[in-house]
Parts: structure tokens; sequence; C-alpha cells
């Protein structure tokens, strides 16, 4: 096909616009769709993740303490500790893995006659990463603190605005919690969450102090919430197998403790990939209705070019020719609406997650480079495929009878 004729195509499209606009937005609103589902979907999953209070990861296994019946309890100590934490750190199969021994205490944190109620919870360095959280003032825990006992803390951004009234940090900046006074050395940057809440366990109302800090004031006996492992690369159910058997010896068998569901987490995402399987699949429907909208503008522009494609016929023109015609108006009206249709998705996508971040607060703006190639491949196929049926009854018309056509 010459791009003369090419050319002649474009403008005989351009010939009738409104059949043209209706015809491309058809094709657009599939890809549209498309990309803005996708998108969402991955600004959401993105969005949960860092709502997440807790810690968050597949390479993760976390103990907590399981309450027992009252009668069993005697036979349940010790409850879970630090002593725990240490032991499977130093396990040969488990060496090279973090293990970090959580542990919290609610108290009324007081700054210059003001209180508010916080958590105080253990910290050391790797709580950063367990915790998908981030330091926004001055810095985190370091070796040094632990060591060192120091009377130190990180507080919760929550904290820093409305107790603190964001005060330099400096040796003055401290909070009086139980007694005890501790100096303020960094502010977590805040970690928005989905919905609200009084508790004191969303981080931007948690306090953190060295874990050797903490257990001179607040848990003499070492004990601890829970006990997060991460994993690394080593096989999930070898780790979990070790866990399992190091605390029952640790334990006599008292099953105390329990480990995390870890097909809980498999299921969310299964969950969420179905959802987002209908509504991506919403979007292939309405390429679907704008492919038979192309169908039905390409069978009349057939009927309407009758004459023309008798005398292209008898002048020489090959039935491939034709097809080739008809098929090349079909992919351009699918490719135009298609691209069209992903330009607008993204920007709909962008004002969107633009309303929701400010809305829920920590809702990125992901465009999943699949959702660009589906929403524009897919209108491609369809080109094609609702193209063919005018394309080959176009070939098929007997050149004198065409010619005949008024």
């Amino acid at each position: 096909m010459s791009p003369g004729e090419m050319l002649r195509s474009l403008r005989s499209l351009l010939a009738a616009p409104g059949r043209l606009a209706l015809t491309l937005l058809g094709v657009a609103i599939g890809s549209a769709t498309i990309v803005l589902v996708m998108g969402l979907s991955e600004g959401g999953r993105e969005a949960l993740v860092r709502a997440n209070q807790g810690v968050t990861g597949s390479n993760l296994v976390v103990v907590s303490t399981k309450r027992l019946p009252a009668r069993e309890r005697v036979r349940g100590l010790p409850e879970l500790s630090r002593a725990d934490g240490r032991a499977l750190s130093l396990t040969h199969m488990l060496s090279g893995h973090r293990v970090h021994a959580d542990s919290g205490h609610n108290a009324r944190a007081y700054y210059r006659g003001r209180d508010k109620r916080v958590r105080v919870v253990s910290g050391n360095p790797a709580m950063l990463d367990l915790y998908r959280i981030h330091v926004e003032r001055g810095r985190f825990l370091v070796p040094s603190d632990i060591d060192g006992r120091r009377r130190v803390c990180i507080v919760g951004h929550e904290i820093y605005a409305e107790l603190l009234h964001r005060h330099s940090l400096g040796k003055d900046l401290a909070l009086e919690i139980g007694g005890t006074r501790w100096q303020v050395v960094g502010v977590l940057q805040k970690k928005p969450m989905v919905g609200s809440t009084t508790s004191t366990r969303i981080w931007d109302r948690k306090v953190v102090v060295p874990a050797t800090s903490f257990d001179l004031r607040y848990a003499p006996d070492h004990d601890a919430d829970r006990l997060i492992l991460d994993r690394a690369q080593a096989p999930l159910q070898a780790v979990r197998t070790t866990v399992t058997a190091i605390l029952d010896r640790r334990h006599a068998g008292a099953g105390n403790y329990k480990l995390d569901d870890p097909n809980g987490q498999k299921q969310e995402q299964l969950i969420l990939g179905v959802v987002e399987i209908l509504l991506v699949g919403t979007g292939a429907l309405s390429l679907f209705v704008g492919g038979i909208n192309v169908m039905n503008v390409m069978l009349v522009r057939v009927t309407e070019r009758t004459r023309e494609i008798g005398l292209r016929r008898a002048l020489g023109a090959t039935k491939r020719s034709v097809i080739g015609l008809f098929l090349f108006e079909s992919v351009l009206l699918s490719a135009v609406g298609g691209l069209g249709g992903v330009a607008a998705g993204a920007g709909v996508l962008g004002l969107g997650t633009l309303a929701l971040d400010r809305a829920l607060g920590g809702f990125p703006l992901l465009i999943p480079p699949l959702s660009l190639v589906l929403g524009a491949g897919l209108s491609l196929v369809v080109g094609v495929v609702f193209g063919a049926l005018p394309a080959w009854r176009a070939a098929g018309l007997d050149p004198v009878e065409a010619l005949g056509q008024e």
C-alpha cells in the first residue's frame, strides 16, 4: 500500500468527523479503563503496604505470644523473651538472619505541662526496614544507643506536631514518660493509615527507645510481645520448622506462642488479583464494544465506496491490496483510539490518585507498563479482528457489479 493511498484513506476518514469521533471514543474508553483500573490497583496495593502499621514483607516470619487457658499458664512459662530472639539468631541454620524482639508499653508523655497518650516500643536499627518507616528529622537508633542503654527516643510525627509543637531537636528537647526523661533525637516521617483510630499502636503515636533501655524501665524480665525474623533467601518452611523446634525446646513444648499464617498474605493477594482481573475484563469488554463499532463503521464505508472498489479492481487491484486498504483504515482507527485512551487513562489516573492521596494519604501514582501495553496492544488487535470482515467483504465484491452501483 503506497503512502499516497494511506493519505487518501486518512482524508476520507476525516470527511465524516462526527462518525470518526464516536468510533474513536468507543475504543478509547476501553483502553483508558484498562490503564485506569490497573494503575489504581497497583497504587492501592502499595498504599495498603505503606499504611500497614505492622511488619510487612513475604520474607518475614513473625512469632507472637499465644494466650493460654489459666490452668496451662504455669506450664507455659517462660513467656517469649529477648533471650529467645538471641537463641534464634545464634542458630547455625538461621545465622545471618535478622531477629527483632518487639515489646511495647502504653504510657502518657509530658512536655511543658502538656500530655499525650503514647506507646513506648523497644527498638533497634533493624526496625526501619522491618516496619517500612523513615526518619524525617534527626536520626534513628544506632548500636551505641543500645550498648550504652541511652535514654534517647525517636517520636512519631503526631507526637512531634501536637505535643512538641515542632520544636528544634537538641539536648533541651525531651519527653518525660513514667518519671524518666528521654531526649528526642529523631522524628519519624508521617506514616499514613486507612481510616482513623484513637489507638496508640500507629507509628505516628509511638515513641521508639533502645531495647536495653526499654527493658530497664518496663520489662525487667526481658519479655517480648513478638519475635520478627527476616528469613532472607532461606526456604520458608525450613525456617518455620527450625523456629518451632528451637522454641518448643526452650518452652518445654508448652505451645505458648504462634507463628503467623503464611497463607494469609497469599490469600489477600489472590483476592486482589481476582478483583483486578475482573475489572480489567470490564475494560476488555469495552474494547470489544468499541470493536463492534469499528466493524459497523467499516461496513458502512465499504457500502459507500462500492464503485471505488469496483474501479480499483477493474484497474488491476488485487484482493489482497483491497483487504490491506480496509485493514489499514480499521487498524488506524483502533490505534488512534487506543493511544488516545491510554493517554486519557493516564491523565485520569493522575487526577484520581491526587484526590485519593489527599483524602487517604500515602496513595502513590503508579502506571504499570503492562497496562500501557495492554491498552494500546488490545486496541490494535481489535482493529485487525473487527476490520477483517469488512475488508474481506470489500475484496469479495464483483468488479462489474460494483461499477454498476449508484
